[in-house]
């Protein structure tokens, strides 16, 4: 039978070797022994060594109660730290503190100074960080007043969540980074720019982060006590959405540089002496956001307010919005596929970006009516676009100066009856949808697209059916006059645009036939640009990017386009001839 005695041995010694190999975690608390409130003197510590990770020894940390004051110069890791009415002083410089995973906690405690660097779970209750911050893990702030009372950097991946009853203070104003999330549940989050000996007047919320309110009406975004006329920046990329009020106070400011997201059912309220939206603000998820009704609150957009389906998006009846003046909308875009109201809503003019999806509307906030009801004007710098099946019914004639889009599905309707005039001086209408007025007069800019005009059309400008290419129908009659185009793309020999008139064509001006993708006519192909009831006069001018001639083909309820250069075979023999002959002449004059 073999000895076992060797192999005994050796299964002792690696096991005896294991902690050596794998390292292990001490736990130490303070004691203060030394009297030189040191972090760095070992008999200060339970252990009598200084705590620091390394060399395969990793350390979690306990300091008090009772209450104590600690120093810690130079940069120091260690796996978790509950800290419990204490201080903990990092000297500032490249002092650090750095927590590698946790679980750690700061209950009646504060950080102050240097650098502190947290990568698990953190705890606080009552719990102050005057530092350098920067959260790699979770931050859970449970109870009580915390305060951030220095730089702070949250990372992607990271989160600061600040519970039911708790409230977390920025306590030196300036920019605060958030690359994660700071969750808000029933909570209040403070701003402060005074704090902590500083005397600006603006918090700044910058990263691509986002700040997420539950949703619950206890959810608070306000200034502290002492900083009346506080600005809130939200920057460019970063998100502020749920459910909660911001602001509070007349003197309270947001500007809005990124994205404000109602998307929980209890909305949001945004109570301040002056909003001005730069970014995105939006109502989603069947949402509100609420612009509150206060005397001398102003709201100006100069970013884009988008309201989806079911959604909301109300300004106080006290609030003064800075864009609509005069029954005039100017500056921002205004995507509206659910409600959009505001108190005498009645635009005429049109100088903004504007548009209406689905059953979308603006609305007078005062007596419910369609803020749109006596729309007439859209001016130079005004864009209009009806999207998804929207119908919009003027109250009289409209006059187009800017940029109007009537997709497939909706219908623009021209006066009570659909039987009003457009005209248009300048801009462009692209026509996907359905227009319906007694007469569409067209002196400047171009209409397009493949959609339908109930009417009779007026062209003296530009016409170009299809969106390259495509069908565009007139139900009703067309005329163009002299300075008129008609412009018809061709692609191919069975794909090419389409005037559909129902009626009479009445013809002058000009046509012009654009080859596209590199399309080169056959010699004698047709291509049938329009159809009629009946036709009279003719086109005074005809042009086209093709190389060689073109003829109309005229039918009692159709005009097509012939192109008829020579063919290039029949060039070559041509030229074959010539060459033949003048061989045939020399060889005749040598034989004499």
């Amino acid at each position: 039978m073999a000895k076992k005695g060797p192999f005994v041995l050796l299964v002792i010694c690696l096991f005896l070797l294991l902690p050596c190999a794998y390292g292990s975690q001490i736990g130490v608390t303070w004691t203060g022994t030394a009297g030189d409130n040191a972090w760095a003197t070992p008999t200060n510590w339970s252990s009598s060594s200084v705590p620091n990770n390394g060399g395969g020894t990793t350390y979690t940390v306990s300091i008090g109660p009772p209450g104590a004051t600690i120093d810690l110069l130079g940069g120091f890791t260690i796996d978790g730290l509950a800290m419990n009415s204490a201080n903990l002083g990092i000297a500032g410089g490249p002092n650090s503190l750095t927590l590698a995973t946790g679980p750690s906690s700061l209950t009646n405690s504060q950080i102050l100074g240097g650098t502190f660097t947290t990568n698990g779970t953190l705890t606080l209750a009552n719990g102050t960080i005057n530092a350098s911050l920067t959260n790699n893990g979770t931050i859970n702030a449970v109870s009580g007043l915390n305060t951030f009372a220095g730089t702070v950097l949250n990372n992607a991946g990271a989160s600061i969540n600040v519970n039911s009853g708790a409230a977390l203070q920025l306590e030196t104003g300036g920019t605060y980074t958030n690359n994660g999330t700071i969750n808000l549940a029933g909570a209040t989050l403070l701003l402060d720019a005074t704090g902590n000996g500083a005397s600006g007047n603006t918090v700044t919320l910058a990263g691509s982060g986002s700040l997420t309110l539950s949703n619950s009406g206890g959810n608070m975004i306000t200034e502290a006590s002492g900083n009346s006329g506080l600005t809130l920046v939200n920057g460019a990329g970063h998100t502020i959405q749920g459910a909660g009020e911001i602001g509070g106070d007349p003197t309270f400011t947001l500007n809005n540089q990124g994205t404000m997201n109602a998307n929980q059912p209890a909305g949001i309220q945004i109570a301040a002496g002056s909003i001005v939206n730069s970014g995105l603000m939006e109502a989603t998820a069947g949402s509100v956001l609420e612009i509150a009704s206060v005397p001398g609150v102003t709201f100006t957009n100069n970013g884009t307010v988008n309201v989806a389906a079911s959604s909301m998006f109300t300004v106080g009846n006290a609030t003064k919005f800075t864009n609509y003046q005069n029954q005039t909308l100017t500056g921002g875009t205004y995507d509206i596929a659910g409600g959009f109201l505001f108190a005498g809503a009645d635009i005429v003019t049109n100088q903004a970006t504007l548009s209406l999806s689905g059953d979308g509307a603006v609305v007078d906030a005062l007596s419910d009516q369609n803020g749109l009801r006596d729309f007439s004007d859209n001016g130079a710098q005004g864009q209009f676009s009806l999207l998804d099946d929207a119908t919009l019914q003027t109250g009289g004639d409209f006059t187009n100066q800017g940029a109007v889009d009537i997709s497939a599905g909706s219908l623009f309707a021209v006066g009570p009856t659909g039987t009003g005039t457009s005209s248009q001086t300048g801009g462009s209408t692209v026509l996907d949808g359905t227009l319906k007025a007694g007469t569409v007069v067209l002196d400047g800019g171009d209409l397009s697209g493949t959609g339908t005009l109930i009417g009779n059309l007026e062209n003296d400008a530009n016409v170009d059916p299809g969106d390259d290419p495509g069908t565009l129908t007139i139900n009703g009659s067309y005329t163009q006059d002299s300075g008129g185009v008609l412009n018809i793309g061709i692609e191919s020999g069975s794909i090419f645009d389409v005037l559909a008139i129902s009626g009479n064509a009445q013809l002058d001006g000009t046509l012009n036939l654009t080859m596209l993708s590199g399309f080169r006519p056959q010699y004698l192909e047709e291509f049938t640009i329009m159809t009629f009831s009946s036709s009279s006069g003719d086109f005074a001018n005809l042009t086209s990017n093709a190389d060689g001639g073109w003829e109309e083909i005229r039918t009692a309820d159709s005009l097509g386009v012939e192109f008829v250069a020579p063919e290039p075979s029949t060039w070559v023999l041509f030229a074959a001839g010539l060459a033949g002959f003048a061989c045939f002449k020399r060889r005749a004059i040598a034989r004499r």
